[in-house]
């Protein structure tokens, strides 16, 4: 565990986001715990993207990768491999660690896959280009509907606009 720390604990935003998926892998590897391992790596892979890619927590690696999970499952039986050798039978480099490399490779590029997937899906149905239309309109529904105070749409397009408001 110290080592999985070191390794993953301080990479920068890009590398962090490509360490994402090498990480998942490598904590059901050491597989720290006697039950839950495949929850706290969702978990941690969600945690880490919500930080690096700042997802808002709109979309989840963790919903992908259930949608695919005989794929997911897969992937992760071939890192547990061992390295063959120092080059596979085509002839590529595999790695220098005890695991394969060249597995490793493919999970994180699935893994990124599933984060896009993911991204487009909750665009398509989000669709932020109407999000401030969509918005405004309730607010101004509620405003009629004494529901909310009247300047509540001002507000709230200020919020869409700016992210946050100071108190």
């Amino acid at each position: 565990m110290r080592r999985f720390e070191l390794v993953y604990g301080s990479l920068n935003r890009s590398a962090g986001i490509t360490a994402a998926a090498a990480a998942h892998h490598r904590l059901l590897w050491i597989h720290p715990f006697l039950d839950g391992n495949g929850r706290v790596a969702r978990l941690m892979s969600y945690a880490s993207l919500l930080d690096l890619v700042r997802t808002g927590g709109i979309w989840s690696v963790a919903r992908g990768l259930a949608r695919r999970q005989d794929e997911y499952k897969q992937h992760l039986m071939q890192c547990d491999h061992a390295r063959r050798g120092d080059y596979d039978g085509r002839g590529d480099y595999d790695g220098r660690g005890a695991l394969s490399e060249e597995a490793l490779a493919l999970f994180t590029r699935f893994f990124l896959e599933i984060c896009l997937d993911q991204v487009k899906f909750m665009t398509s149905l989000v669709r932020p280009d109407l999000l401030r239309g969509r918005v405004l309109a309730w607010a101004n529904e509620e405003i009629d509907r004494r529901n909310l105070p009247p300047r509540s749409a001002a507000l709230l397009e200020s919020l869409l606009l700016l992210g946050e408001l100071p108190r």
